[in-house]
């Protein structure tokens, strides 16, 4: 059984990663955008083939901000005229994770929380060591702590890179 599936029924506020949401929804646009030739128009459509981005993009915004309408709006990709094309595209964003679970959406998440969160467990709670249960349960609670307080703070790190160029200059 999925997580995904485990928490549905309970009260848990399930969020998921919007890249990979997105990420699947690429892989199902290069599906219906090439292939081939016998299955041209039927199971695979050439109008999409510059459509896999552009729609990757428009999910992505669409998570992370409002969509806003431009009347002025100038297409710069292919008008869809053939029907099988227009239903296959509709094919895979209806059938997309995003679009049937917008709410697993909402906060926008990305990976960078959980692959930090992963990194702090691993400062305190070093795979190369075996541990008791106690003092793993307590490496683990100080680990959720030292997270905790640091998460989403301001960087204090300047690229040496940078310094040694000359490009950083801080003046008192």
């Amino acid at each position: 059984m999925s997580f995904n599936k485990s928490v549905r029924d309970s009260d848990v506020v399930n969020q998921n990663d919007s890249w990979h949401g997105i990420k699947a929804v690429k892989s199902a646009m290069k599906k219906v955008s090439s292939g081939p030739k016998y299955l041209r128009d039927k199971s695979w459509s050439d109008q999409l083939e510059d459509k896999v981005e552009s729609v990757a993009t428009h999910f992505h915004w669409a998570i992370h901000s409002r969509c806003k309408r431009d009347l002025n709006y100038e297409p710069k990709r292919i008008v869809l005229t053939k029907p099988i094309a227009e239903k296959l595209l509709l094919g895979v964003i209806h059938k997309s994770v995003i679009f049937v679970s917008p709410d697993h959406f909402v906060l926008a998440r990305d990976t960078s929380h959980v692959e930090s969160f992963n990194k702090t467990m691993k400062m305190f709670q070093d795979k190369r060591i075996v541990l008791s249960d106690a003092n793993y349960h307590t490496r683990a609670c100080l680990a959720v702590c030292h997270w905790n307080e640091n998460v989403d703070r301001v960087f204090t790190m300047l690229h040496l890179f940078g310094i040694l160029k000359g490009e950083m200059h801080q003046e008192a």
